[in-house]
């Protein structure tokens, strides 16, 4: 048994498993969620499109000794945006690794496709 649960341990769970179409020279807005992980803040999100930009949500996470704002960037909590100018495929590929706990942190590879319509 600890054997199946070790393998399952601190994996990503990609909520959002596909992305949905855009249109031709419209604005695009998506989102990916990814759960079950403490992801690494060294993923590298690679975009075959430089019209769309994948950007991770940043948030406050406490105020330093001075009492300005840490600000923490989280990348299981992804949004998409822009207006593909182009009638072709948009790939996003994100590549990390997730925290290890009692378990070793495992890497990840995730590609997404979005098709482009008129």
């Amino acid at each position: 048994m600890f054997k199946v649960s070790s393998h399952f341990a601190n994996r990503p769970h990609f909520v959002t498993q596909e992305l949905p179409k855009a249109h031709l020279n419209q604005p695009y807005y998506a989102k990916i969620e990814i759960e079950a992980a403490i992801i690494e803040e060294t993923v590298d999100i690679q975009v075959s499109n430089e019209d769309i930009m994948v950007e991770p949500k940043v948030y406050e996470s406490h105020k330093d000794i001075y009492n300005k704002p840490v600000y923490r960037t989280d990348y299981s909590n992804l949004t998409i945006t822009g207006t593909p100018s182009e009638l072709k495929p948009i790939t996003i590929k994100l590549t990390g690794s997730t925290y290890g706990s009692m378990f070793v942190g495992k890497e990840f590879e995730k590609t997404y496709t979005i098709e482009v319509l008129e």
